[in-house]
């Protein structure tokens, strides 16, 4: 059996990857003026977990969905998105 995953990647990628699909579904699916807000909103949501899944390295990860205390470079790296 496999060993234990030290991080939580793979919680902003799904995450991110379910919010794209909805904003797909939502624009490709429906018809109105109603369905750029929603679908907007999910996009924005989409894409920055996706960014953070990508691109933070693994203790940003970690500092991110731990409990512990979390370090000032990250805090003012992930500043905008907390």
């Amino acid at each position: 059996m496999g060993g234990r995953v030290s991080s939580n990647r793979h919680v902003p990628f799904i995450t991110g990857v379910v919010a794209l699909g909805l904003t797909a579904w939502l624009l490709l699916g429906f018809s109105g003026w109603w369905r750029y807000i929603p679908g907007a909103l999910l996009l924005a949501f989409g894409w920055v977990s996706l960014k953070t899944a990508l691109f933070a390295s693994s203790q940003e990860l970690k500092e991110l969905t731990g409990t512990g205390p979390m370090s000032e470079e990250t805090r003012k790296k992930f500043e905008d998105r907390l």
